[in-house]
């Protein structure tokens, strides 16, 4: 029969890893154990260390250049890099272009708080990888140096399934248009670009008549494989500017503007 096991929340484990972290800042590198009992040989220590800040995806020490001042062991098999080539990037050159202006933000709102900030962003594994992380980042001095605590959780399969999800929500299954969800909130924007221009927005409603007796006479195959022509149909006329949707079983939808 197999024991129960359990294990700590992520976010727990990253208050333990920055504390220990900090201690060995702290310490000047010793690290003096926590209880006693606990192992006090440097190298046995270093083992320690590494095996509780293992815990988390990425964590290191930058400094206010964002130079690498540490980086755990398990932080270059998470991202792909020699330890000796990090120690020539910044943390910034770790992150996707576009997010550059987010990890400024996040580090100016750390120093103001002297809390735990965090966001969302694309880190670079192995110079070409893109990959969805936390980034949670902390005022902190490393050796005497002042800088900030980093660490960084893989949320990549989270974002695809709320990706997923929301494309989901907002798509017709049958068909692959937008629906009724996707379909207002484009007629509200429509509607006030025309109001704020002084041009014009319509809504063009189109209904398959008697659709129904498809269904009862050939079946709901036939049912079906006549709303996805009739899709594409749509799709080849209207216009790049205007959107389409499916808003009902037999029933269609454009948003149009002029």
């Amino acid at each position: 029969m197999e024991a129960n096991r359990k294990q700590t929340p992520r976010k727990g484990s990253w208050r333990n890893a920055l504390h220990t972290l900090r201690r060995f800042a702290w310490s000047g590198g010793a690290l003096m154990p926590a209880r006693a009992g606990a192992p006090r040989r440097d190298d046995t220590v270093r083992n320690w260390l590494e095996q509780t800040v293992g815990t988390v995806d990425f964590l290191a020490h930058v400094d206010r250049e964002l130079r690498f001042l540490y980086v755990s062991d398990a932080s270059l098999r998470f991202i792909g890099y020699h330890r000796d080539y990090l120690h020539t990037l910044t943390l910034r050159d770790l992150i996707a272009e576009q997010d550059t202006a987010a990890l400024e933000g996040l580090l100016a709102r750390a120093a103001r708080s002297g809390q735990v900030e965090k966001a969302t962003m694309c880190i670079v594994k192995s110079l070409t990888y893109p990959l969805d992380v936390e980034i949670r980042a902390f005022k902190s001095r490393h050796h005497g140096v002042d800088g900030f605590a980093i660490a960084a959780f893989d949320v990549s399969a989270w974002r695809a399934l709320e990706a997923r999800l929301t494309y989901e929500m907002h798509h017709d299954p049958m068909t692959g248009l937008d629906n009724l969800s996707a379909l207002v909130p484009a007629l509200m924007r429509a509607q006030q670009a025309a109001d704020e221009t002084g041009t014009c927005a319509a809504l063009l409603l189109l209904d398959l008549d008697d659709y129904q007796r498809i269904n009862r006479a050939l079946g709901y195959d036939a049912g079906d494989t006549l709303l996805r022509d009739t899709a594409q149909r749509l799709q080849a006329l209207v216009a790049p500017d205007e959107q389409l949707a499916r808003v009902a079983s037999d029933k269609f939808a454009v948003v149009l503007t002029a």
